[in-house]
């Protein structure tokens, strides 16, 4: 099987926090959680190939589905990293991974992988993602861009929980769209460890006793949050560097 080298996982840059680790621990043991972010542009045209010649078939018919090509590039580059990094948890090649998909769509491990015990999270926005992996029980992770939103307030009385909502309301401060997005983050993060759609029920987010959510240093213009069941005594952060592909 393919595994990650060196090269692939390059020193983080200078400006990421202390308690960032440059190469992946495959063990991956309970207590522990890796969240690893991602810059879906870096890819180069040869790498693109290299994923999209490792997806399954309905991977490659959602990527066809993309009017756009920047965002078909950047669901191919997304996905092949998450079979790159599955495989190197699951000492599988990542052509080998089979996924199974919730009532909202969040993506287990499914065949030979079923069995393994690790649960994976995925996000993206823009350009940007991050991915979390552990052995510790459901997880969550959410990644949103910090933007203008005129009408933050009332998607923020429609999709969070009301005390969150309320706290927003009553903030008022300069910081407004950023709290907003840390925020929206948080919730999202819950409701995709439960599985469940901000349909559903926003409110049971935010009162599941069992989640445990953790902010996250995602940089000054994105929003980040992990949710898990079980608490996580420790993350480690990961940066995923593009490689040359021959």
């Amino acid at each position: 099987m393919k595994t990650l080298s060196r090269s692939v996982l390059a020193k983080p840059p200078a400006h990421r926090r202390a308690g960032w680790r440059a190469r992946p621990t495959a063990i991956l043991p309970p207590p522990e959680v890796a969240v690893w972010h991602a810059d879906l542009d870096e890819a180069s045209g040869a790498e693109v190939a290299s994923f999209l010649a490792v997806l399954s078939v309905d991977e490659r018919e959602r990527a066809r589905g993309f009017y756009f090509e920047r965002d078909r590039r950047r669901f191919i580059v997304a996905r092949g990293i998450l079979r790159s990094l599955l495989g190197h948890y699951l000492s599988l090649a990542p052509e080998r991974i089979a996924f199974r998909y919730g009532a909202n769509g969040k993506p287990e491990l499914a065949g030979e992988a079923a069995a393994a015990g690790l649960h994976f999270n995925l996000a993206h926005s823009e350009g940007a993602a991050v991915y979390a992996f552990t052995r510790v029980g459901e997880v969550g992770i959410d990644l949103e861009r910090i933007r203008e939103m005129p009408e933050w307030e009332r998607i923020a009385a429609t999709c969070l929980p009301a005390a969150e909502s309320a706290r927003l309301c009553a903030g008022r401060t300069q910081r407004q769209s950023e709290d907003f997005f840390r925020a929206w983050a948080r919730q999202e993060a819950r409701l995709k460890a439960l599985g469940i759609g901000l349909g559903d029920d926003a409110e049971r987010g935010a009162k599941d006793s069992a989640l445990h959510v953790h902010a996250l240093d995602a940089g000054s213009e994105f929003a980040a949050a992990l949710a898990l069941r079980h608490p996580a005594p420790h993350i480690v952060r990961e940066q995923w560097a593009a490689r040359a592909v021959a």
